[in-house]
């Protein structure tokens, strides 16, 4: 005689904090951040008060909010797991969720506060002789010197936090660091370009050809589904700048589709207009147009500062290259208030930025001598 299997709502009724934090744990490798958020919110709804386990579901919560594009609610869930940690005086997690923290401030455009979260991840890492977590940190301050419009020393961190986390053979910290120098000689692309620097820009957009190949090699090794997916658009926009078009789109299509199969929000829509970009620069305005409106219709007026500059930018290219002036002039005002509101919140940073980097560089310093002499 067949038993009867218990339903899905009777079995999770049943399940403890512990077995919605393994569920929800498994969806972070499997990249089904749908229901890992479910497992973790439901991990939320059984943990006690002031426990380890729902520190665990704010922090996952969190962690699957960022994944598909939520970054403001990541946001507030890391703020309560962050609080909970400081109260369970675990110092490791800490640091990891104040570096989370960075990342999506950054990509709120709140520099500041994205800073600030960095670089005391960092000192808490230092205090507590978390060495991994301290690279953890390097990278998030090199992210913060790349948004703050200083790509060439983000490099610099950068690069030595992919040093310390391959001799540490942390293969997690490197697909990361990876991940973030790609985005960062993105970053210098664009703004030697602007300068007028144009050996300096296909030499910044060589390396992360470089970066980028690397990362997708080790992010299909390690079978990370969210972040193969992330890696490879990131792979597809540097071809693109490189002139591959025909590669880039095809890369940057299957993205696309693939982010949209797994609820990749901000993924899918930066894709978009790493394609509609990839057609102004084949003379397509007209292909790019359509391809562009939903991807600013998508957009949340506080998520995703630098794509929905980076929209409002290709929109008034693409208008006043189909000699749509009043589109486009919409479109380039858009473009350059935000670009104003970005100016100052760097602005209120950059003396902070200064101060950290100088204090940063000391500390790296005296680690590294302090290494030398325990050899």
């Amino acid at each position: 005689m067949l038993s009867v299997l218990p339903s899905r709502s009777a079995a999770d009724a049943c399940a403890s904090p512990r077995e919605f934090l393994q569920r929800s744990q498994a969806a972070l490798g499997s990249g089904d951040h749908a229901a890992g958020l479910e497992h973790a919110e439901q991990a939320l709804q059984h943990a006690a008060a002031d426990s380890s386990e729902r520190a665990e579901a704010l922090t996952q919560q969190s962690t699957h909010q960022w994944r598909l594009g939520r970054f403001e609610d990541a946001a507030d869930s890391g703020r309560s797991a962050l609080a909970l940690w400081a109260r369970l005086a675990n110092d490791d997690q800490r640091c990891a969720l104040l570096c989370h923290l960075a990342v999506a401030y950054s990509e709120l455009g709140l520099h500041e506060e994205a800073l600030r979260h960095a670089t005391e991840s960092f000192d808490c890492a230092r205090v507590h002789g978390l060495r991994g977590r301290e690279v953890q940190a390097l990278n998030r301050i090199g992210i913060c010197f790349e948004r703050l419009g200083d790509p060439a020393q983000g490099e610099r961190f950068l690069l030595q936090s992919l040093g310390e986390a391959r001799d540490m053979h942390d293969d997690d910290g490197t697909l990361v660091a990876l991940n973030n120098l790609v985005a960062t000689t993105v970053g210098a692309c664009h703004l030697y370009k602007q300068r007028g620097e144009h050996d300096a820009s296909r030499q910044a957009i060589e390396r992360g050809r470089s970066y980028a190949t690397q990362a997708v090699a080790l992010a299909r090794r390690l079978g990370d589904a969210y972040r193969q997916t992330v890696i490879e658009g990131n792979l597809g926009e540097v071809l693109g700048l490189l002139g591959e078009h025909g590669r880039a789109l095809g890369l940057m299509h299957e993205v696309a589709r693939r982010a949209d199969e797994h609820g990749y929000r901000s993924v899918s829509l930066r894709n978009r207009c790493n394609i509609a970009e990839v057609m102004l620069a084949q003379g397509r305005a007209a292909d790019a147009v359509p391809e562009l409106l939903p991807v600013l219709d998508a957009l949340r007026q506080r998520d995703h500062e630098a794509t929905r500059m980076r929209v409002h930018s290709a929109l008034h290219r693409a208008y006043k290259a189909l000699g749509k002036f009043e589109p486009a002039l919409a479109h380039c005002e858009a473009h350059h208030a935000m670009e104003l509101q970005r100016a100052a919140l760097q602005n209120q940073a950059q003396a902070r930025l200064m101060i950290n980097r100088v204090e940063v560089e000391h500390q790296l310093a005296l680690a590294e001598r302090a290494r030398q002499v325990s050899r």
